[in-house]
């Protein structure tokens, strides 16, 4: 096992711009994720906030259908 793997990474070589291309990828896998979700929670907190204020906790306006 231990040859297999010496003889993988001497065919390997060592092309540095590949590991950069790697090393950029995996970034983007990591950041993308985490800013559109990240963005997504921060609308939805900040339109919540919006509501509540809006709303100031008084009675809630009653509508003829949910009198019955």
């Amino acid at each position: 096992m231990t040859a297999a793997l010496a003889a993988l990474l001497a065919l390997h070589g060592g092309d540095g711009r590949l590991e950069l291309t790697y090393f950029w990828s995996a970034i983007l896998i990591v950041l993308l994720p985490t800013i559109v979700f990240g963005t997504i929670g921060v609308l939805v907190f900040r339109g919540y906030l919006r509501r509540d204020r809006r709303d100031e906790g008084g009675d809630q306006p009653s509508s003829p259908a949910l009198d019955r």
